[in-house]
Protein backbone atom coordinates (compact mmCIF):
# COMPACT_ATOMS: atom_id res chain seq x y z
CA UNK A 1 0.00 0.00 0.00
CA UNK A 2 3.03 2.52 0.66
CA UNK A 3 4.18 1.67 -3.04
CA UNK A 4 0.76 2.69 -4.28
CA UNK A 5 0.05 5.78 -2.47
CA UNK A 6 4.08 6.99 -3.22
CA UNK A 7 2.83 6.53 -7.27
CA UNK A 8 -0.49 8.26 -6.53
CA UNK A 9 1.04 10.91 -5.18
CA UNK A 10 3.45 11.00 -8.33
CA UNK A 11 0.40 10.98 -10.94
CA UNK A 12 -1.63 13.81 -9.23
CA UNK A 13 1.62 16.24 -9.28
CA UNK A 14 1.69 15.41 -12.90
CA UNK A 15 -2.10 16.13 -12.89
CA UNK A 16 -1.88 18.94 -11.36
CA UNK A 17 1.15 20.52 -13.52
CA UNK A 18 -1.31 19.70 -16.81
CA UNK A 19 -3.88 21.28 -15.19
CA UNK A 20 -2.32 24.27 -14.17
CA UNK A 21 -0.97 24.50 -17.96
CA UNK A 22 -4.28 23.76 -19.56
CA UNK A 23 -5.77 26.74 -17.00
CA UNK A 24 -3.01 29.18 -18.10
CA UNK A 25 -3.45 28.20 -22.26
CA UNK A 26 -7.31 29.22 -21.56
CA UNK A 27 -6.59 32.45 -19.86
CA UNK A 28 -4.54 33.56 -22.24
CA UNK A 29 -6.66 32.74 -24.64
CA UNK A 30 -9.63 34.77 -23.27
CA UNK A 31 -7.44 37.44 -22.35
CA UNK A 32 -6.42 37.52 -26.13
CA UNK A 33 -9.90 37.57 -27.32
CA UNK A 34 -10.40 40.18 -25.54
CA UNK A 35 -7.89 42.50 -26.60
CA UNK A 36 -8.28 41.70 -30.13
CA UNK A 37 -4.87 40.76 -30.78
CA UNK A 38 -5.43 36.99 -32.89
CA UNK A 39 -1.59 36.76 -33.72
CA UNK A 40 -2.20 38.33 -36.97
CA UNK A 41 -0.17 41.22 -38.79
CA UNK A 42 -1.86 43.77 -40.84
CA UNK A 43 -1.19 43.28 -44.49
Amino acid sequence: LCGCGHNIRKILAHLRRLLAAVVTFVLAMIRRERTGHYGLAPA
